[in-house]
């Protein structure tokens, strides 16, 4: 058969997003417990979650300090020791935080998860938190605080969400060189005991799991002595008053300015929101999108731009984030609004909406690629209290994407007037 190869294939959309199931059980204890069985390999992802995010910390830095020091050595192991067991067996751990969640993460080979386990579960219930591991990390935080002080991208976005929540709430503090003087180890040691243990704790493991692993898991984290007082506080926050303005920082000794244009937005479970990750998408949300090719590829100011659209638990944020030279700040603001006019006003032509159809639907597709993004989008969903439900109704929005829909969700959402703007770089006319 003759392939004419100066002929691309047709690309055809899945027409349905298929997704294993994970199945919940729970621990003796009552830690929930979520399996999802996937790949080829004899691997396996343990990830445990605590409500222990920067949400919950009286402190700045607190959170974040606890969760990477815990893997810095245990009543019965020092870091080096820990350090030496997991490379011996090939294993990788990795500890992460958001505003809600702290993460600690096993990956290894199922034959040496007997091993590992008890050093995972070493990590989590003893961890000592020593007096010199603390300190240098303090220390490193601090020096990279003095570096990106000096950036213009970091002082933009501090300043960015410190006026989109507020300075007084968690989603728009940030630390202050101070805040490094306050904090000692035996606040990360008060932590740890207050928030890491059975009952602020779940456990999603995705990989070609052993079918001895869940009595593993029970033997090693569902015993009810873990801790039984560990409980993440219920606190609540009053948000700042939000008044879109031009904010412009002055850095007269910079060459460039960095940009963030934003707004809040709704969570997640808003009936536009779904419909809104496809607009952002178009507006600057991958290589493509308009503002990508009007202000890299057509006006050519800067490397990179781009827009996203972010979800907490009680409220979303809204933004366009580049930098560009200096000279070139307030054309590129004003681009940027020529763009939000132009989805207001035009409907997005038909072929430009079908390539952000394809695109969307390849990167929900790369979501479910393997055990370890199939965990990875688990835990994105769990944080927000939904599951893999969350993504079929996405793609299914994504299906039915309309360019009148598009357009007036345009129009309600990308006013220029409702956008807070802050730069940070030299000042026109300064």
């Amino acid at each position: 058969m003759h392939i004419d190869r100066t002929l691309a294939p047709p690309v055809r959309l899945p027409s349905e997003l298929l997704t294993p199931q994970p199945r919940q059980e729970f621990l003796s204890n009552g830690i929930p417990y979520y399996s999802i069985e996937a790949g080829t390999q004899a691997i396996t992802q343990i990830e445990l979650l605590f409500r222990a995010g920067s949400w919950y910390q009286d402190k700045m830095l607190l959170s974040r300090s606890t969760i990477d020091l815990i893997p810095e050595g245990t009543d019965k192991f020092s870091s080096a020791e820990l350090s030496e067991l997991l490379d011996y067996h090939g294993a990788y751990l990795q500890t992460g935080g958001s505003k809600r969640l702290a993460s600690i993460s096993l990956i290894s080979l199922n034959k040496h998860l007997p091993t590992l386990l008890p050093l995972l579960e070493e990590m989590v219930k003893n961890a000592s938190f020593p007096e010199s591991d603390f300190e240098l990390h303090i220390q490193n935080l601090r020096q990279d605080m003095l570096v990106n002080l000096q950036k213009v991208k970091h002082i933009s976005r501090r300043k960015f969400f410190e006026l989109l929540f507020g300075k007084d709430h968690p989603y728009g503090r940030s630390a202050e060189l101070e805040d490094f003087e306050k904090i000692g180890r035996g606040d990360l040691q008060r932590f740890f005991k207050s928030s890491y243990g059975r009952s602020t704790c779940h456990i999603v493991v995705a990989g070609q799991i052993e079918p001895a692993l869940r009595g593993w898991m029970d033997q090693h984290f569902g015993q009810a002595d873990w801790n039984p007082g560990a409980n993440a506080p219920n606190r609540s926050f009053a948000m700042g008053k939000f008044e879109p303005t031009v904010f412009w920082i002055d850095r007269p000794e910079a060459t460039q300015a960095a940009i963030n244009i934003g707004r809040r937005t709704m969570t997640r479970n808003s009936p536009d929101y779904l419909s809104l990750r496809i607009l952002n998408v178009l507006l600057g949300g991958y290589f493509g999108s308009r503002l990508v090719a009007n202000i890299r590829e057509e006006k050519g100011y800067t490397y990179g731009i781009g827009s996203s659209l972010l979800s907490n638990l009680d409220v979303g944020y809204w933004v366009v984030s580049t930098e560009v030279g200096a000279q070139h700040a307030q054309a590129t603001i004003d681009e940027v609004f020529k763009e939000f006019r132009r989805l207001r006003e035009e409907p997005v032509p038909d072929e430009e909406l079908q390539r952000v159809k394809n695109y969307f639907a390849g990167e929900l597709q790369r979501f479910f690629d393997g055990p370890f993004a199939l965990l990875n989008s688990f835990v994105n969903v769990l944080e927000h209290q939904e599951d893999f439900g969350f993504y079929h109704r996405l793609f299914d929005t994504v299906l039915r994407a309309t360019p009148e829909g598009i357009m007036e969700l345009a129009q309600r959402y990308l006013r220029e007037e409702d956008f807070l703007v802050v730069v940070a770089g030299p000042k026109p006319g300064l």
